[in-house]
Formats: C-alpha cells, structure tokens, sequence
C-alpha cells in the first residue's frame, strides 16, 4: 500500500511503501516499523 507522509523538516509530503505481510492489518495490534537506507547497504544500523 502508499502512504503519504508529511515532513516536518521541510513541510513536503513523501510517498512511502507499506506491507502487511499478506495479512489483513489490523490497528489494535503492535506494529513495527522497519526503516530501510536509500543505498541497500546497512550503513544507517
């Protein structure tokens, strides 16, 4: 799914991607957020 996030930093709105695995999401269940750096190489952990 594509989301619209807005950035606070500079007021512009980025489209992001989110999955849920196959699965139906649901909002009372805890959600983790796995951030991914634009190389693909890690060197943000």
């Amino acid at each position: 799914m594509r989301l619209n996030v807005n950035n606070a930093a500079n007021d512009k709105k980025n489209e992001i991607f989110a999955t849920t695995g196959g699965k139906e999401f649901n909002p009372e269940l805890p959600a983790i957020i796995f951030l991914h750096c634009a190389g693909a190489d890690h060197s943000i952990w």
